[in-house]
């Protein structure tokens, strides 16, 4: 049995982890590669083969012109906003989750479909070294799909280094503010109604609200479409007017250290997200701003985006509990913040 660790990734539908042998692979740490001549329990997929249908990603549609006993293995490509890539070949595994609340105790689950990365490339900027990526997305092929849950939670720790924790089926906790799903697409995208500057709601320009926002644990910063952006900047500039904003390339707004020591941005910065016009979800100092200590400054950690394009990132979902309800009467989230180590 191979011990390994997988990052968690609601945005994606693909599970896969590097595999021996390798083309090209990135450095893991202490975790040895997967080898499948060494697993009595996986299975290659040919490409005209259903599951192979079913997985995002797959080749199957390429192999259709094949003659029905083609050899040809199921193969996929995919890449992710950070720059991220991994290619190989899907075959099934049986999995086990070694932490009891998770949901499964020590039972097996079988005939998983997950991709062999055998070619996958980490942008330099990007500090990591997990082994592969666990895709959450609802549909077909896809983990959860495997799994046949209808409800999962996860907790992130503020603490970067710290283990999260992850919990399907009946171990997972669903409580706090509901936030309604859009059943209309496979990613956990919610309307986005208004924003909040410290319990001040916050004008927009050109008509940008209500928009869509997704919530994607694999990005770690969040994003804001440019209008949306602009206004909460101009609002903390505004609550914070006797305070000389410092421009530090890589991010939107920065200020001196020593003079907010005493102001409290937990109540007169902290962001609100509304949601459907009924559902707020708040922000505080912590998710909000990051510390550059070599410069004594304190910086926005939102991050301008595309124009229509919202993603509320891990870093917004730490000391968290978020809950997913997938059945189709039912899609929601729900967030109640708590300690998550």
């Amino acid at each position: 049995m191979l011990k390994t660790e997988l990052i968690i990734d609601t945005g994606s539908s693909l599970t896969w982890v590097q595999a021996t042998p390798c083309d090209s692979c990135y450095e893991q740490g202490t975790f040895p590669y997967y080898n499948r001549f060494a697993s009595e329990s996986y299975e290659a997929i040919n490409c005209k083969d259903e599951i192979c249908k079913d997985v995002p990603r797959a080749s199957h549609n390429e192999c259709l012109d094949l003659p029905w006993d083609s050899k040809e293995p199921c193969s996929y490509d995919t890449e992710y906003g950070d720059g991220t890539t991994s290619s190989g070949v899907i075959g099934t595994e049986t999995f086990y989750f070694q932490d009891p609340y998770v949901g499964f105790g020590n039972e097996p689950v079988t005939f998983v479909p997950f991709g062999l990365g055998t070619s996958n490339h980490i942008p330099q900027w990007v500090n990591a070294s997990t082994p592969g990526i666990a895709g959450l997305m609802r549909g077909p092929g896809t983990l959860i799909d495997r799994l046949k849950v209808k409800k999962f939670s996860h907790c992130f720790s503020r603490d970067e280094d710290a283990t999260g924790m992850l919990s399907f089926g009946e171990e997972a906790k669903i409580m706090g503010a509901k936030i309604a799903l859009l059943s209309s697409s496979q990613y956990y995208m919610a309307r986005l109604t208004n924003v909040y500057l410290a319990g001040k709601w916050i004008p927009m320009e050109n008509d940008v609200l209500p928009t869509k926002m997704m919530f994607d644990t694999g990005f770690t910063h969040s994003f804001l479409d440019p209008d949306i952006m602009d206004a909460v900047v101009e609002a903390i500039k505004d609550a914070l007017g006797r305070y000389q904003p410092r421009k530090v390339k890589g991010f939107e707004l920065c200020y001196d250290l020593t003079q907010l020591y005493s102001v409290s941005l937990d109540e007169v910065a902290k962001i609100t997200f509304e949601f459907n016009y009924t559902t707020d979800i708040h922000m505080f100092s912590f998710h909000l701003w990051e510390r550059q200590n070599e410069n004594q400054l304190i910086c926005l950690r939102l991050r301008r985006g595309p124009p229509k394009e919202n993603i509320f990132g891990n870093n917004l979902m730490r000391e968290v509990n978020i809950g997913y309800t997938l059945d189709e009467d039912d899609l929601a989230m729900y967030f109640h913040r708590q300690h998550c180590t």
